[in-house]
């Protein structure tokens, strides 16, 4: 009872202010109640520590968002960085591509012309065995081709280097690869390098065949019939016997004659006891004579072919009738010509 008669008293307790307005003025008298008084400190006691520990909280959570966007910032910026290293390497890649690409298409291009070039000799080559089997009667297989074929896979090349090679646009970036590689590692280059020479070779090895066969004197100069062999016989003028170097081969005046085979004249014009003569060099060391000829029908330095006419059967000279006296020299000797021709 004290006690709650003590806490009565201390809640009627008043604290008096005083107001002195100025001199003429009366003094005024504020009575407020002590517990108000000091409700209202204690209020703004609470107040005040309670807005302090909320700036303190905003000072300190400001200082620690700062730090973050700082570092934020850095690696902003350290991402723009690499944005850009990343966008040098993709342009750099691009025109990296950009160059096999067209490194590519350069190196398919010279292979194109490398194929039809091995095309050509290959048809070259056919053709020249086929005139050579056709006009000698020789019987020289064709080789068999290695097919850098457009449409077909080789066997000597992977499958996948057929399609990136003879390919006209190259976009793929596997077919680049492959490409570059079998560049790189000249397979390619190789076998068709070889595949030429081989067809190269050949040509030429039946080009000097087909020339030697056209220049060779086998062709029977004159139809008729052979009256004189080559060798020891009786001379029909003085009746000795001595070497006869050629054939006789009798016919009408005027019968032609033609060139034994493919060559350059060196003589043509009358030439004592053989009377109007023609030489004519082959080449491959063969020389062939006609003589006793009625008319001369080319001159010195005419470039003949093997069949053509060069001159007429006659009988000038010394000669006891019309024929034509053929002789074929070899590296400088007389042969029989009964072996050479056909």
């Amino acid at each position: 009872m004290k006690r709650l008669r003590y806490l009565k008293d201390k809640l009627r307790e008043d604290i008096t202010f005083v107001v002195v307005p100025g001199a003429d003025s009366k003094i005024k008298k504020l009575r407020l109640p002590k517990y108000i008084i000091q409700g209202t400190l204690a209020v703004l006691i609470v107040s005040t520590i309670t807005v302090n520990t909320a700036l303190v909280y905003y000072f300190i959570n400001n200082k620690r968002l700062s730090t973050e966007n700082g570092q934020l910032s850095m690696q902003m910026i350290d991402q723009k960085d690499r944005i850009v290293r990343l966008e040098d390497l993709y342009s750099s890649q691009l025109k990296l591509n950009d160059d096999m690409k067209e490194q590519a298409q350069k190196v398919a291009s010279v292979y194109e012309d490398r194929l039809s070039e091995l095309e050509s000799l290959e048809t070259t080559a056919i053709t020249l065995i086929a005139k050579l089997n056709s006009d000698h009667d020789v019987n020289v297989s064709v080789p068999t081709s290695r097919s850098f074929d457009r449409t077909e896979n080789t066997e000597n090349l992977p499958d996948e280097a057929i399609g990136p090679l003879l390919s006209e646009n190259i976009e793929d970036s596997g077919e680049l690869e492959e490409l570059l590689a079998l560049i790189e590692d000249d397979e390619i280059s190789l076998l068709m390098e070889q595949q030429l020479d081989e067809y190269s070779t050949l040509i030429s090895e039946v080009e000097n065949t087909l020339d030697f066969l056209e220049c060779k004197p086998d062709l029977k100069p004159v139809d008729g019939r052979v009256t004189s062999g080559f060798g020891i016989r009786r001379d029909p003028v003085t009746g000795r016997r001595s070497m006869h170097k050629g054939l006789d081969i009798a016919n009408s005046r005027g019968t032609d004659i033609l060139a034994s085979g493919a060559g350059v004249v060196t003589y043509s014009g009358y030439n004592g006891s053989y009377g109007k003569t023609i030489v004519v060099s082959h080449g491959y060391g063969y020389k062939t004579v006609y003589a006793h000829n009625n008319k001369n029908l080319v001159e010195v330095g005419d470039h003949i072919e093997k069949g053509q006419l060069i001159g007429e059967v006659g009988n000038t000279g010394k000669s006891t009738g019309p024929h034509v006296h053929f002789e074929i020299h070899f590296e400088g000797k007389q042969i029989d010509p009964a072996k050479v021709i056909n």
